[in-house]
């Protein structure tokens, strides 16, 4: 390997490595974002928040928490129409 050939390999990968770590960093930055937006979601909210996580896992809560939701579209839905 010549000289040439060696700071081409070289130049290759810091370009990887920083292109690495600017993937590395976005993600951490959004994962942050996500993290700021969870905290300041009211109690409630999270708790809505979880129980539908679960309802994705536990086949049993799927019905009632599917139907829970629809009734508050259905509810949300009703009121803009009378809202106008």
């Amino acid at each position: 390997m010549d000289d040439v050939s060696a700071r081409r390999l070289a130049y290759a990968k810091v370009a990887q490595e920083s292109l690495a770590s600017k993937l590395q960093i976005t993600a951490l930055t959004r994962q942050n974002e996500v993290l700021k937006l969870e905290k300041a979601w009211p109690p409630s909210a999270r708790e809505h928040a979880s129980i539908w996580g679960a309802a994705h896992h536990d086949p049993g809560l799927r019905g009632t928490v599917g139907l829970q939701d629809r009734r508050s579209q259905l509810h949300f839905m009703t009121r803009s129409r009378l809202d106008g």
